[in-house]
This record gives structure tokens, C-alpha cells and sequence, in this order.
């Protein structure tokens, strides 16, 4: 038994290695008369990497080491070192809308990330063009009729539907007679061949069919003079349609040789009771004999008319 005060021998165990212990720090481990001296280094993270270095590590937080972990650098939904994303950051990767596809003007995220903004313009229909641009059309709460006035149902043929509207305009023949009036009774000199003629004057006409009709308010009229026959040996006579007085049309000269069938066609805005008729005009300055066959003899028709037609409009 040892004396008051006298020092115990110590045991030492300890199983720590220089590899345990900080640097620069001095311990024993289980020789007393061998201090040693710890290796481990302070070591810190840095950004930039994502290395985690072995070694001691000043207590701090992420955030502080690299300033971009905040929560408007991480995407809705993701939290990341307990710091949660911000609402307002996406992942647009998965968008696919182009700049012409969003309303001029408009801001938006899609792939690529940054911000676009829209080129698509806003575009309208024009009344007096079928034309149908591209873009964004506002639409019109009163339809298509609202754009061009003239987009009415009494605008469109019958039974005809066109956007919706079904036509009702109907093109009315009016029921004063239409149909062809055959010549007036004229007298023919004798001829070989059973060949009838007609002596035209110097700038002479001769109305060989007419026929009064009354017309609609809104009535547009065709005439057609028609005649058989030829002249002698001066070829300058015309067959000519006249409507309310006035030569629309005329078809010449006439054949010296054999007989032709001539047509003269007219087209007029008639309104209420007019006159049509076909005559045969002589532009030579002498007589011209107009030759027709089997109708010698007096009180006969020449083998031409007048055919009149009409329709509301």
C-alpha cells in the first residue's frame, strides 16, 4: 500500500491514431511516454463544386458557402438542403409554344428558358374580301353578317346554304310573254327559184319583227334578231336589234352568194312598256336587194323574228 500522495501509475488504453485527432493537436494513446500529434485538417466545401472534402468543418450553413441556394433558384415543388423552391420557378422544358403561337405582346417561358414574348398579331375579316388571314381573331358576338351587311339570306340563291344561311333569292321570269315573235307580213316581188326579193334604198332600214312588253321596275332584257337570207352582189346589208328605240347590236353584211342565218343579240335595263324589233339596215349608198326563198308572193313572212327574254334582278 503506497504512501499518502504518492503518485498511481496510469494505464493508458486509448485507440486513437494521429488520423483522429485535429492538426497540431498533441495526445498519448497507450504509451505514456509517446505523445503524439493529430493530422486531421479543417477543410471547408466551396462553390462552384459539389466535392465534400474529408476533415474538420468550421460550423456554417450552405446558404452562406454559395449564396445561389435560395429558394428563387429552385424549381416549385423541390427542396433542396431544406430550402424549398419558389412558386414562381418552373421547369418549362415540357413547353413547346413558339413565339408566333402567343398573342403579340404576351410574355412567356417555354423551352429554352427565357422569357419570349409573342409575335402572333390580331387579325379581322373584311367585308368585300374572301381573304382569311392567319392570327388570333377577337370574333364578332353579331356573326359574319355583322362584318359585311350584304351577308343576307335574300343575297343567296335559293336552297343554297352558305355559313349557316340559306338562300332565298329566286331569279323570277316575269309573265309578260316571253318567247319569239316570227316577221311582219311584208310583199316580195316575184323571182326564178321561188326567190323573193327585197329592194333596200340608199341607208334604208326595214323593221321586219317587233314586239311591245311591259317589264318589272328592275328588269334586264335580251333580244335576239335573227334572219335568213343573202344579197345581191353588194354585200353591206346588216341585221340589226333594236330595243326602245336604240340599235344594241348588229351581225353583217349579209352573203352575196348563198343564204346564211345572221343573229344580232341585245342586252338593256327595261322598265315598264317598251318595244323590241329586229330590222335589216342598208349601209351602201345605192339600192341592195335582199334575197330570200319561198315566200314570193304578197302578204308573206321573211324567215327571220325576234326572240326577247327578261329577268327580275
Amino acid at each position: 500500500m503506497g504512501r499518502m500522495g504518492e503518485a498511481q501509475a496510469s494505464v493508458l488504453t486509448g485507440d486513437a491514431v494521429v488520423g483522429d485527432v485535429r492538426t497540431g493537436k498533441e495526445f498519448y494513446k497507450d504509451d505514456p511516454t509517446l505523445k503524439l500529434t493529430g493530422i486531421i485538417p479543417e477543410v471547408v466545401i466551396v462553390a462552384g463544386s459539389e466535392n465534400v472534402p474529408a476533415g474538420i468543418h468550421i460550423a456554417t450553413t450552405l446558404s452562406v458557402i454559395d449564396g445561389d441556394l435560395v429558394t428563387g433558384s429552385i424549381i416549385s415543388g423541390i427542396t433542396i438542403f431544406g430550402i424549398a423552391g419558389h412558386i414562381d420557378v418552373r421547369n418549362v422544358s415540357d413547353a413547346d409554344a413558339a413565339v408566333g403561337e402567343v398573342l403579340q405582346g404576351a410574355t412567356f417561358y417555354a423551352v429554352g428558358g427565357a422569357q419570349k414574348t409573342g409575335t402572333m398579331p390580331t387579325v379581322t375579316l373584311a367585308p368585300g374580301s374572301d381573304a382569311y388571314p392567319e392570327g388570333y381573331h377577337a370574333g364578332h358576338v353579331g356573326g359574319l353578317d355583322a362584318i359585311d351587311a350584304d351577308f343576307a339570306v335574300g343575297n343567296i340563291k335559293k336552297d343554297v346554304v352558305i355559313f349557316g344561311k340559306t338562300g332565298t333569292f329566286e331569279s323570277t321570269l316575269l309573265d309578260d310573254q316571253n318567247g319569239w315573235w316570227r316577221s311582219d307580213l311584208v310583199s316580195y316581188s316575184g323571182g326564178a327559184y321561188a326567190r323573193a326579193s327585197v329592194s333596200y334604198n340608199g341607208g334604208q332600214t326595214i323593221i321586219y319583227a317587233s314586239k311591245e312588253l311591259t317589264y318589272h321596275a328592275t328588269a334586264r332584257a335580251v333580244a335576239t334578231a335573227f334572219l335568213m337570207g343573202h344579197a345581191d352582189t353588194s354585200s353591206s346589208l346588216y341585221v340589226q336589234v333594236l330595243m326602245d328605240g336604240v340599235m344594241q347590236a348588229e351581225h353583217g353584211p349579209l352573203p352575196t352568194s348563198s343564204p346564211e342565218i345572221f343573229f344580232a343579240i341585245g342586252i338593256k335595263a327595261l322598265t315598264g312598256t317598251k318595244t323590241c324589233s329586229a330590222q335589216v339596215k342598208n349601209y351602201d349608198g345605192g339600192t341592195v336587194i335582199l334575197y330570200q326563198y319561198n315566200v314570193s308572193g304578197t302578204n308573206k313572212r321573211m324567215t327571220g323574228g325576234i326572240s326577247i327574254g327578261s329577268v327580275k334582278t
